[in-house]
């Protein structure tokens, strides 16, 4: 699959914004970046402020017509640090409340040849 990945600052505050296709629309994920304590980096969609979140968009080419729909009750959040000279990220996702998956990426440096 492939997002579009965007960045854009509303009242000062700066969000993280990737789209998906999908048929006639797409998918937004709005997150908002965090630092965190081991000098890593959160992105999360789980807050109360007006940008971060999720969107469907819809195209009735027939009718001419944009809808955007916010997707309330869905939630991700995915930290990023470094741990034992790795690139680390956990990637959980949730609806209305209950997690209900959780991905987990290393990335370590290739060898030098």
């Amino acid at each position: 699959m492939v997002g579009i990945y965007t960045t854009y600052t509303h009242s000062g505050c700066g969000y993280v914004s990737v789209g998906f296709p999908v048929p006639e629309g797409s998918f937004t994920a709005t997150l908002l970046p965090r630092s965190r304590p081991d000098r890593g980096l959160t992105l999360t969609s789980r807050v109360h402020d007006g940008q971060a979140g999720h969107y469907l968009t819809y195209v009735d080419s027939a009718a001419d017509e944009l809808t955007a729909l916010a997707v309330h009750g869905f939630e991700e959040q995915l930290d990023v640090f470094v741990e034992d000279d790795a690139l680390r990220a956990e990637h959980a996702f949730w609806v209305f409340g209950f997690p209900f998956l959780t991905l987990h990426y290393r990335i370590e440096r290739k060898p030098a040849s």
